[in-house]
């Protein structure tokens, strides 16, 4: 994964002894990286303000 890049996609393997994730992307392209590179966005804080 070079540095700076941004992929969208699942997590399909994570290995937590070395850290090393593989993030799938839309297309079926897998990238590694490690999990301290990754920001994690979750689609429930998407929640409208009622007020």
């Amino acid at each position: 994964m070079d540095i700076g890049m941004t992929v969208e996609g699942k997590i399909i393997e994570f290995d937590e002894d070395s850290g090393v994730v593989v993030i799938e992307d839309e297309d079926g392209e897998q990238f590694h990286g490690y999990d301290y590179q990754l920001e994690y966005l979750d689609d429930e804080e998407e929640v409208e303000n009622g007020s």
